[in-house]
């Protein structure tokens, strides 16, 4: 569509589609029955005590400074590839950017399928082995991007970024399950919303950065320096996993607990009988 009918129409077509999604979503999508205990005790939990519980939880900010690392890595890699994919190996437009999103896309579906798969089974013996498990995957996989500076053949290069992200989207599988231990009920909502925030700003970054240096360095040298960023990633999981994350679990799973006694106290006799198995 961008060689034929040049990106504005492109972004016309795919806004429509969009809407039209949303559509469909607000008429078939439901929310699950809440009890109604829960509803209201959720009422009573403002945001500023919540960005406060956030903010005092270690392993949240080091979760969140590890997200923010790879989104700066990933998405300077989706909004960049294409280009250097037609720049370098000579690909039209269309070939470079179904080259470069599959290898990348395609090769993270499947990464987050085994690595759901298999961050469950080692949950279900230790919870904090999710983090552990991300810190670990991302140091495996951050030489692959190291290939860029070698000016490798365009065979080496698909195959380094289908490794790399699958082994990114392999660990990153764990972000959002881990966030959900770490926090209540009442604040996760709150905890990954504010993480999707941050991931976006920082991944705006990452593109206006590898635009900025690409002249001096370019795009296969700011790519070459995502390994850097994925060990500086790992680098915060391990330290989460290391010194805090046991203390906050433990720390999430009181709250939790004092907050199911605190909503059958003040609950009615109707609530209680939503409580009742």
């Amino acid at each position: 569509m961008g060689e034929r009918m040049g990106w504005r129409s492109s972004f016309l077509v795919l806004g429509v589609a969009g809407l039209v999604l949303a559509g469909i979503a607000r008429l078939v999508l439901r929310d699950a029955p809440r009890q109604m205990t829960s509803v209201k005790h959720a009422e009573r939990h403002p945001l500023l005590p919540q960005l406060k519980r956030l903010v005092s939880t270690p392993s949240y900010l080091l979760l969140a400074a590890d997200e923010m690392i790879v989104s700066a890595g990933v998405w300077m890699f989706l909004n960049w590839m294409p280009l250097y994919f037609k720049e370098t190996f000579g690909l039209s437009l269309a070939s470079a950017g179904l080259s470069s999103t599959m290898a990348l896309q395609g090769s993270a579906s499947l990464g987050l399928l085994v690595g759901g798969s298999l961050s469950d089974r080692i949950a279900h013996r230790a919870l904090p082995r999710r983090m552990l498990l991300m810190g670990l995957s991302y140091i495996a996989v951050a030489p692959c991007t190291l290939f860029f500076m070698r000016h490798a053949s365009l065979g080496i290069i698909t195959v380094a970024i289908v490794v790399f992200s699958f082994g990114r989207a392999f660990g990153a599988v764990n972000e959002d399950v881990i966030v959900c231990d770490l926090l209540a009920p009442h604040d996760r909502s709150t905890g990954v919303g504010l993480l999707n925030m941050m991931n976006c700003f920082s991944g705006g970054f990452g593109i206006l950065l590898a635009g900025l240096l690409s002249k001096r360095v370019g795009l296969a040298g700011m790519f070459a320096c995502v390994s850097g960023l994925m060990l500086l990633a790992a680098a915060a999981d391990l330290v989460a996993y290391y010194f805090f994350l046991p203390r906050d679990l433990i720390a999430a799973r009181h709250v939790q607990e004092q907050s199911e006694l605190e909503a059958r106290t003040n609950s009615g006799p109707f609530e209680h009988e939503a409580l009742r198995p």
